[in-house]
């Protein structure tokens, strides 16, 4: 759901050092034949990230997880 609207796409933002991407790649597959959803991801470094860059106006970034 993006803006309360059905899509056939999940966007996901990662931000962190040591991507195992293999891993995440395989764990995107077996999620999008679940789901029946494509999921589509961008990987950023601590430094590299900065909020502004994913985030619109109405758009509301949820964290899932932080060390």
């Amino acid at each position: 759901m993006a803006k309360g609207h059905n899509t056939d796409t999940i966007d996901l933002v990662l931000v962190g050092e040591n991507l195992n991407k293999l891993f995440l790649l395989e764990q995107i597959a077996k999620a999008e034949k679940k789901i029946g959803k494509r999921i589509s991801y961008v990987h950023y470094t601590a430094a590299e990230f900065e909020l502004n860059k994913i985030k619109e106006k109405g758009m509301h970034p949820l964290l899932l997880w932080s060390k």
